[in-house]
């Protein structure tokens, strides 16, 4: 984004406006219930990754903070993206021959058949795995504000596949299952053969780092830290003196949060007179580098470029570059339980749809929209109301072709660290 969007004075009329309310102020709902005493989900330093990773699962959140009694002290976060580092690791995916293609998709390129940096799960067999050892300092070392926005698009993460790691032999142990041994089950094994704490893949992909702010905080103070694409804020007790305990913890400040607030708020000055403004006039679809996959590259494929280029979310498109629909890390966490070796290999397209399938029956069968997208003249205000109602991070804003209203070719993807950014 080129060039100031709001004069000086407007962004101090904006921070002051925001350095009125406290972070308890947006906390959902569920930790400031009167007489109801917070609970923060968090997992202990010393459980197996498998069982982490379930935890998320059946709170259906994509991040817990990882506690080490015997410090006693948090020495870092699992999120998903730690998750799908390690699911890269154990199953020993390689580079495929397909090309690294993150730019914009344009028509001179809508013909290419591949279009990202890719790797190949493996058979039935288990593949050899690679044991997560940390680097020197300790994979809970030192940790800075993360400086990497995982909601950038088109930049370029470290070409080592799986950093902080050593391979080894496991052997091999044909299965029965079609589709392969359950992930979990490959992880168990592993775990009897070096056993695996989650505080070994805490902060592995280095992308969302533990972030704290006391209970007195401003959510001006928030939005400085969410604009740089930190998704969650641990908050902790009011008191320093108090220790810092999953017991003690506040709750947790997410991006969601700061936009159902500004929701809640969008007649209050100064947000009222920007909620209405469209997205183009907020420079929030300003054409930019698409990461995408095809339909028909495998599943492992969009790890691949999750990882690669620090994402969340990737678009998976047709062979005319039309959007069918995302594959996100949650995506990946609400299918983990049943998730098998050969699911790597599907198709995007069927996984896209398998997640679609899982949703409608969760939602009593009603459908769901296909595809998120938006167009340049939608208002932010609506935008907001998408990405709250639909519970995503990011909307793809589309090519607004009246002869093809459902699948539309992506120009550009509006996130919710954009939205944050502009309005501080």
């Amino acid at each position: 984004m080129s060039g100031l969007l709001f004069t000086p004075e407007q962004h101090a009329v904006l921070r002051a406006a925001w350095a009125k309310y406290s972070v308890t102020d947006a906390l959902k709902k569920r930790y400031r219930a009167p007489g109801i005493k917070p609970h923060v989900v968090t997992v202990s330093a010393d459980v197996p990754v498998e069982v982490a990773l379930d935890v998320l699962v059946r709170h259906n959140i994509n991040a817990a903070p990882v506690y080490d009694a015997s410090l006693p002290a948090f020495v870092g976060m699992v999120a998903m993206h730690d998750v799908i580092e390690y699911i890269l690791a154990i199953t020993a995916t390689r580079p495929s021959t397909s090309t690294v293609d993150s730019g914009v998709l344009a028509d001179d390129e809508l013909d290419e058949t591949a279009s990202t940096t890719a790797g190949t799960a493996g058979s039935d067999d288990v593949a050899p795995l690679a044991l997560l050892e940390p680097d020197e300092g300790g994979v809970n070392g030192d940790q800075g504000p993360a400086t990497d926005d995982e909601d950038e698009v088109g930049t370029t993460a470290s070409s080592d596949p799986v950093r902080r790691t050593r391979k080894w032999s496991f052997g091999s142990s044909a299965s029965t299952e079609p589709d392969g041994l359950a992930l979990a089950e490959v992880m168990a094994r592993l775990r009897d053969a070096h056993a695996v704490s989650v505080a070994c893949i805490a902060d592995l992909s280095e992308r969302d780092a533990f972030m704290t702010l006391p209970a007195t905080a401003t959510l001006e103070q928030a939005m400085d830290i969410f604009s740089k694409g930190v998704h969650r804020i641990v908050i902790t007790p009011a008191d320093p003196s108090t220790p810092v305990t999953p017991a003690t913890l506040v709750g947790i400040l997410t991006q969601s949060d700061m936009i159902q607030f500004l929701s809640d708020h969008e007649t209050d000055h100064p947000w009222n007179d920007l909620v209405h403004l469209r997205i183009e006039d907020l420079r929030l679809c300003e054409p930019k580098p698409i990461v995408h996959v095809r339909a028909f590259q495998p599943v492992v494929d969009a790890l691949h470029a999750m990882h690669e280029q620090r994402m969340s979310s990737v678009a998976v498109v047709d062979a005319a570059g039309r959007l069918l629909g995302n594959i996100s890390s949650s995506d990946v966490k609400h299918m983990m339980r049943h998730l098998r070796l050969g699911t790597l290999d599907m198709p995007c397209a069927q996984f896209v749809n398998q997640v679609k399938t899982k949703q409608m029956l969760e939602n009593d069968g009603k459908d769901i929209v296909p595809v998120i997208q938006v167009g340049p003249s939608a208002p932010l205000a609506q935008v907001m109301r998408i990405l709250l109602v639909m519970r995503v991070h990011r909307v793809w804003c589309t090519d607004q072709n009246p002869s093809s209203p459902q699948f539309q070719a992506p120009v550009s993807v509006v996130s919710m660290t954009d939205i944050l950014r502009v309005l501080l």
